[in-house]
């Protein structure tokens, strides 16, 4: 079992809401044009984006009418 310990997903939730969403996106867009069906991140940062989508979906149901 991995040693939970050593992940940052405090520290990767900043990075994404300070510009690094848009870098992600953006390397993630240039992968997807060379081809390429999968990208590499580490396990912080992909349990960073579930909570920001986790976050955002909430949000959108509370929205709508």
């Amino acid at each position: 079992m991995p040693d939970s310990s050593k992940y940052d997903v405090e520290s990767a939730s900043d990075y994404l809401a300070t510009g690094g969403l848009g870098e992600v996106i953006g390397l993630t867009s240039i992968a997807m044009q060379m081809g390429q069906p999968k990208v590499q991140m580490d396990a912080d940062m992909a349990m960073a984006l579930c909570l920001l989508a986790d976050e955002a979906l909430k949000f959108r149901q509370s929205t709508k009418q």
